[in-house]
C-alpha cells in the first residue's frame, strides 16, 4: 500500500499476516520532497512506486525484493501514474509526456498535448489513455505503439 499527505511521506507499506508495516519511506530514503505515492505497479518480478509533491520532478522507484532504486525521473512534472500494458510499464505524467519501460530501457513514446495522461489500458489491439483537464481519450494501435500516434475518439 502506497500512503501520503503533506510532508516528505511517500510511504510503502505491506501486509504481514494481519498487520501492517513499513517496508521504506522514498522521500527519506531518496532525499526529496514527496509527499505521496501515487501509484504502485508490479511487471518484470519488480515493484515499481511513482510519487507526487512539491518537487519539480516525478521519480519512479523500483523495488527488486531486497533493494530500492530509482529508475528514471520524470522533469518539469511532480506526479505521473503507471499501469501494465501487454507486460510492459506505461508511464503517463503532466504536459502529455507518456513513457514505457521493457525491463530495460525507459523509452519517451510521444505527447498527447494534454495537461495529464492516467491510465492505459489494452483494448482489441488499441491503448486506451485517459486524460485530466478536458477528458479526452487518445488511442493507438498496438502495431504502431513505437509511432504512439493519437487519434482522438469522439
Amino acid at each position: 500500500a502506497g500512503t501520503g499527505g503533506q510532508g516528505d511521506n511517500a510511504e510503502v507499506w505491506f501486509l504481514n499476516n494481519e498487520s501492517w508495516s513499513l517496508l521504506i519511506n522514498l522521500s527519506d530514503e531518496f532525499n526529496t520532497s514527496s509527499d505521496t505515492v501515487l501509484n504502485l505497479s508490479v511487471a518484470y518480478n519488480k515493484l515499481f512506486a511513482s510519487t507526487g509533491g512539491p518537487q519539480s520532478s516525478s521519480p519512479i522507484h523500483i523495488y527488486d525484493g531486497s533493494s530500492w532504486t530509482t529508475g528514471t525521473s520524470i522533469t518539469g512534472c511532480n506526479s505521473a501514474m503507471m499501469s501494465i500494458v501487454n507486460d510492459e510499464l506505461w508511464i503517463g505524467s503532466c504536459n502529455g509526456i507518456v513513457m514505457k519501460y521493457d525491463n530495460h530501457n525507459w523509452t519517451m513514446m510521444g505527447n498527447t498535448g494534454e495537461l495529464y495522461n492516467s491510465h492505459f489500458k489494452l483494448f482489441h489491439n488499441f491503448i486506451f489513455v485517459g486524460t485530466y483537464g478536458d477528458g479526452i481519450i487518445y488511442s493507438t494501435e498496438i502495431q504502431m505503439v513505437k509511432m504512439f500516434l493519437p487519434l482522438l475518439l469522439r
